[in-house]
């Protein structure tokens, strides 16, 4: 019996990620050696779904940070144009985000983003989220209502 190809499929947008969190392999480096390292091209994603038009749905988080991809928005355009449902529902911490990105999560409707926020002080929040900055974590979230108010 032939195998199905995949409807879904999950890969990272960028392998790389700016915290330093105690118990994620990233930043110990356990995942460059399987993963290696760098962000996902546009045109890689694009060549992806030209060859796979079976692909409906794209997780693009897991083990690095997507919003470190500066090729992001185009990515989530590319994929909006072509129906295919995105969501960084595996995590993202949101440290870092350029504006074009956080609005094109609105804007091509990116169906789900959770955000990993451990901690209600940034004292707290820096035990595990090395090197992250709450205030700019929460600015971020509230961009993104901004921009779901606009959109």
């Amino acid at each position: 019996m032939p195998l199905k190809a995949p409807r879904a499929i999950q890969i990272d947008a960028s392998s790389h990620c700016q915290l330093g969190c105690p118990l994620c392999p990233t930043a110990t480096g356990r995942t460059k050696a399987v993963l290696g390292s760098g962000h996902l091209k546009l045109a890689d994603f694009r060549n992806l779904l030209d060859n796979n038009p079976q692909i409906a749905q794209v997780e693009l988080s897991n083990y690095g940070e997507m919003f470190l991809n500066p090729q992001l928005a185009d990515i989530l355009a590319c994929a909006y144009e072509r129906k295919v449902v995105v969501s960084g529902s595996n995590g993202v911490n949101l440290n870092f985000a350029r504006e074009e990105a956080l609005e094109a999560i609105v804007k091509y409707k990116v169906r789900g983003l959770n955000c990993s926020i451990d901690g209600a002080t940034q004292e707290n929040y820096a035990k595990y989220r090395v090197n992250g900055d709450l205030n700019r974590v929460l600015a971020h979230i509230d961009r993104i209502r901004e921009l779901r108010q606009r959109y």
